[in-house]
């Protein structure tokens, strides 16, 4: 059944492929012209694919007059080089796409390039391109940047340098931000300690992140406690109190649940995932000792979060002696993937978390007759086998397995 699944598949993709050929329906988005062994990388789009950018060694317009990679934009059929470079200062480098503004005003890409005179440390840089101007974003100061992402119109980036001389004193990694080109110091220069972005809220007025530094006079344990930082207000998430890594795993799309993983706080000394919301932190995990908990995600509220064990968390179920999925919500754990001593891959699950797909080989509805790895989805506690899970499967030559897994 498998191996004829495979064939239909192919002959549709053949006569799907054939179709679009025969409307003209392919567009070119790079030159078409790179050496061979070379060719074009596809980075990224604008959400409703009006906006494609890619990297190319190929020179696509005259102002490219280097034979090094450029971040270019294909939109509506002509092309903008985005990374506009002349290899001032001898730093003659490939630039990388990192992202844009949803409107697609601001496009940010990094290079050791240095394409501002103020940029003279060979490093990599972040550098914005709006509207064809090319603004310096990270200093250019002596250290590295790390790009960490956008959020509305604000770009976030971690350095060790002091781009804020009357705030950032030390030499240690802070998060900065920038809506314009000037960047802004977000942690306060953090004596004595780095730290580190670990997510924004979508108009990116509050951060989150994690550090040894006391930014509040609560913290007291002198190690990684997490905060959330909005303006000048540094709110702490974890105790701060107790000695154990409180470590960021995942949080809610407007931050309002800020999940962590710690072996503090609950007694049995084994690694837990708790939350930080509305002031207070609660236990996620159940608190079982040893069971080796790992935090996989979260609906985009927050409500409902799903982890793996090993030990039985949910009431009623028995050791299979397997890894499992559960689901925690409203203060009660659901295990959501069977009892089957196979191990078990999360896959994810919908934005409001009401369905979670899964991979696993172990058979858990009766359609499922072979010892390969198949794709469940797991809805209001019912468990669907996805992929078909029939027996007699011949391998591909070109793929070398009929396990399936979960791909988006």
């Amino acid at each position: 059944m498998r191996k004829t699944l495979v064939g239909l598949l192919a002959i549709a993709a053949v006569l799907a492929l054939a179709t679009l050929r025969a409307a003209n329906t392919f567009t070119l988005i790079g030159g078409g012209a790179s050496p061979a062994g070379t060719g074009d990388t596809f980075d990224g789009m604008s959400a409703d694919a009006s906006r494609i950018y890619f990297e190319t060694t190929e020179r696509l317009l005259a102002g490219d007059t280097d034979d090094t990679s450029d971040v270019y934009r294909w939109a509506n059929g002509v092309h903008t080089q985005i990374s506009l470079g002349n290899g001032n200062n001898g730093y003659l480098t490939d630039a990388q796409f990192l992202a844009e503004t949803a409107d697609g005003n601001r496009v940010y890409f990094q290079t050791r390039e240095s394409l501002s005179t103020s940029d003279t440390d060979g490093e990599v840089d972040i550098y914005q391109n709006e509207g064809g101007t090319i603004t310096l974003i990270s200093g250019g100061g002596g250290f590295p940047a790390t790009f960490k992402g956008v959020y509305g119109t604000t770009v976030f980036f971690e350095t060790p340098d002091a781009l804020d001389a009357s705030s950032d004193t030390d030499s240690y990694v802070d998060v900065y931000s920038s809506t314009g080109g000037t960047p802004t110091l977000v942690t306060g220069g953090t004596p004595d300690a780095d730290a580190h972005f670990r997510a924004a809220s979508p108009d990116g007025a509050e951060v989150i992140v994690q550090t040894d530094a006391a930014m509040n006079a609560n913290d007291t344990n002198y190690t990684l406690d997490l905060y959330r930082l909005a303006g000048s207000t540094a709110v702490l998430l974890t105790t701060g109190t107790d000695p154990a890594f409180a470590v960021f795993v995942g949080a809610s799309a407007d931050l309002s649940h800020v999940f962590f993983r710690t072996t503090g706080i609950d007694p049995d000394g084994y690694e837990d995932i708790y939350e930080a919301a509305n002031g207070a932190i609660g236990l996620i995990s159940g608190g079982t000792a040893d069971s080796h908990i790992e935090f996989k995600g979260a609906s985009a509220d927050g409500t409902r979060v799903f982890f793996s064990a090993e030990l039985p968390l949910a009431t009623g179920e028995s050791n299979d002696g397997g890894s499992d999925i559960y689901e925690a919500s409203g203060g009660h754990i659901t295990l959501l993937t069977g009892a089957d001593a196979s191990p078990v891959l999360f896959g994810g699950s919908s934005a409001d978390g009401s369905r979670v797909f899964f991979s696993t080989a172990g058979r858990l509805v009766s359609g499922d007759v072979d010892t390969y790895r198949d794709v469940y989805e797991s809805v209001g506690g019912a468990i669907t086998l996805l992929s078909h899970g029939s027996a007699g499967c011949t391998v591909p030559a070109n793929i070398g397995t009929c396990d399936a897994f979960f791909a988006g």
